[in-house]
């Protein structure tokens, strides 16, 4: 993760003009194992825009992204 970090950080502050530091200092990965955990993670992330006052509904926020279920990804 640190190396890809490494890479991205350097192409975003090149060709992009991002200021240093690009990434936080720390990171937490979290292998999700099960489908559980997918959709677990994917509710907290639906539900940011809420938790931070943005909206009232998470379907409210514009470019709020899809889920597209894929077949046999947990050995379904």
């Amino acid at each position: 993760m640190g190396m890809w970090k490494q890479w991205t950080a350097k192409r975003m502050i090149r060709e992009l003009g991002f200021a240093r530091p690009v990434w936080q200092l720390e990171f937490h990965e979290h292998l999700m194992r099960s489908e559980e955990s997918c959709v677990e993670k994917w509710e907290y992330v639906w539900l940011n825009p809420v938790r931070a006052g943005l909206v009232e509904r998470a379907e409210d926020r514009p470019f709020s992204g899809e889920i597209f279920e894929e077949r046999g990804l947990w050995g379904n």
